[in-house]
């Protein structure tokens, strides 16, 4: 049975990977600039790596989580679903296109909140295929953007997240990545990817996380730190809420990536005013508490006075607001909570540094989830919230150092980590007959 389940579970990852693949030589992968063939077969890799997905959902599995992080993934997943039917049942967007194939088959729609279905696939035959997946995934968005399409680097995400259990020959091109994403971004002007605001912070947690758990391996100053991670927030949303310039703004008075001339407009500043319209729309709509409904947009008074085409924007850039726009505020604080959850769970309980890492690295996503763009549902998002599901899942927390370093330095990539210790148990019974 767990040969079966570890085949579907990589069934489910390959099947994401390519429909990512497919979104890839648009620019930055976005639905809405994929052509109705495109976004379709997008759709249909998404909904076939969900079957799958669902197919290795057993009670099992189920128990391997914890009783805290089984109850939240029950509610998000009643609170999706109902955001979802009132898409289909009650609209409330002015979009371009059909109902049924923008909600279900565009990746910033319904499929956001597929998520809690991959917390559970954490197969090791599926961490190793994933593993390699970002490296050939990254190589190829670099092919496509040097062949003059931009697309979005965002997969150094998972690279970053991987990259203690990579190979020797895995970390080397895991460097040539990064450091030309660097490059783009911050050393060559007319290269510029764009989202800078997103790489800073993967790189930045990546670095800070690695520091702490690998070099320093001191547990307690990394509690410390999650714990100034995770109130973090708490001091933007008040620097916000006061008539004095808030933290974004004062970020990008003196922010060296800007093009833009007058940093003191707001609309320079393009975290507050997203926060503002999108409060503005939520209130006049009174829809704070339970959102718009999976199929929604929001009146955008920036956009609207601008050159854009539509006065209403159908995704916000900022994550922590997407979700609130589709299923309020009630959805977007308990996954905000979730991620805390998961992140200190991991941080405080585990026993090897790898899931401790991992845990670390989510509380960074946890308080990029207030300021960055990690909406569109592709094969970077599962690979985030695998590692989630790590973090919560007792037999990960429960390994060492010693078996982790075993696990991923097998020799073969189909074996189970159930058929490596039968393996071995065979080889010591083989030593001692001689």
């Amino acid at each position: 049975m767990d040969k079966v389940l570890a085949k579907y579970s990589k069934y489910s990852i390959l099947a994401v990977l390519i429909g990512t693949l497919i979104a890839v030589p648009f620019y930055e992968g976005y639905g809405f600039q994929l052509g109705t063939v495109a976004k379709v077969l997008v759709g249909l890799c998404i909904y076939i790596s969900l079957g799958y997905a669902i197919l290795t959902q057993t009670r099992e599995k189920w128990v391997q989580l914890t009783i805290t992080s089984q109850i939240i993934i029950l509610i998000l997943i009643v609170m999706g679903l109902v955001s979802i039917f009132r898409g289909v049942f009650y609209p409330q967007a002015r979009l371009i296109g059909d109902l049924y194939l923008t909600l279900f088959f565009n990746p910033v729609f319904a499929p956001m909140f597929f998520f809690p279905v991959y917390l559970i696939l954490t197969e090791v035959t599926t961490l190793k295929l994933i593993r390699g997946g970002i490296i050939w995934l990254s190589l190829i968005i670099v092919f496509f953007y040097f062949g003059g399409i931009y697309s979005d680097l965002r997969v150094i995400l998972p690279l970053c997240l991987f990259f203690p259990i990579m190979s020797n020959s895995q970390r080397v091109m895991f460097w040539i990545i990064t450091l030309f994403c660097i490059y783009c971004n911050f050393i060559a002007p007319d290269l510029y990817l764009g989202a800078t605001r997103r790489y800073l912070f993967v790189l930045g947690f990546f670095c800070l996380a690695y520091f702490l758990v690998y070099i320093l391996q001191k547990r307690r100053l990394t509690i410390f730190v999650s714990v100034i991670i995770i109130v973090s927030p708490i001091v933007m949303s008040l620097s916000m809420s006061n008539t004095t310039q808030s933290v974004f703004e004062k970020i990008q008075e003196y922010w060296p990536f800007s093009e833009k001339e007058d940093v003191t407009l707001r609309s320079t500043d393009t975290r507050t005013f997203l926060y503002e319209e999108m409060a503005l729309d939520l209130t006049n709509h009174d829809a704070w508490t339970w959102g718009k409904g999976a199929y929604s947009s929001y009146y955008s008074y920036f956009f609207s006075r601008s050159s854009a085409d539509s006065q209403n924007r159908a995704a916000s850039e900022v994550t922590f607001l997407h979700y609130t726009l589709r299923a309020g505020l009630t959805f977007s604080l308990l996954l905000a909570l979730f991620l805390i959850y998961a992140g200190l769970n991991a941080v405080i309980r585990s026993r090897n540094l790898w899931i401790r890492f991992l845990g670390l690295n989510i509380l960074g996503f946890y308080l990029s989830y207030f300021v960055s763009d990690f909406n569109f549902f592709d094969f970077v998002i599962v690979c985030f919230w695998i590692c989630v599901g790590l973090c919560i899942n007792k037999e990960w927390l429960d390994k060492t150092d010693e078996e982790i370093r075993d696990i991923f330095k097998q020799r073969h990539l189909a074996e189970t980590y159930e058929q490596f210790l039968r393996r071995n148990e065979r080889k010591r019974e083989g030593n001692k007959l001689i």
